[in-house]
């Protein structure tokens, strides 16, 4: 099993710093979370923002040739306006409140789609259905020195009952 237990909560919801981005070309999602993370972090070290948990990316829409998705972190208090880091706006949003399932995936990101399936699979013979968005946290990024099957991404969707 690629993932640990499947919970079932009640999740508060959170506000949160992101860039958005829809109708993204698949080719192109490893250039925009990089992009992205970078401006992310440049704001974070100018004081324009301070995050309250690991950085995470929701997906707005399924995946198909192209997503619709928002990366950024989570903030203790709401982010409003938008500010730009080079050519990168940045904005206030949240991951939604509600009944939603979570699970933890450990390994590469290359083993993502596999955990993503197993998580949809362990919902469904729960009794729920997924629905959107979706999102994963970054518990442990790649960052330099970090072996990938030390790479931990939380995984979670909102839920009703089938």
């Amino acid at each position: 099993m690629a993932i640990s237990n499947v919970e079932i909560i009640d999740f508060v919801g959170t506000p949160t710093v992101i860039v958005k981005r829809d109708d993204l070309p698949l080719d192109d999602l490893v250039e925009f979370m990089d992009e992205s993370f970078t401006a992310l972090g440049r704001a974070v070290e100018d004081g324009k923002f301070v995050p309250a948990g690991p950085g995470f990316s929701r997906y707005n829409s399924e995946f198909s040739t192209t997503v619709s998705l928002e990366v950024g972190f989570p903030v203790e208090v709401a982010f409003d306006g938008f500010l730009k880091v080079g050519d990168v706006t940045i904005f206030g949003s949240e991951l939604p409140t509600g009944r939603t399932a979570i699970t933890t995936y450990r390994g590469g990101y290359d083993g993502l789609s596999g955990a993503w399936s197993e998580f949809v699979d362990a919902v469904n013979e729960r009794g729920y259905g997924i629905g959107t968005p979706t999102w994963e946290s970054y518990d442990v990024a790649p960052l330099p020195g970090v072996k990938e099957s030390d790479l931990v991404t939380g995984l979670a969707a909102p839920v009703l009952r089938s």
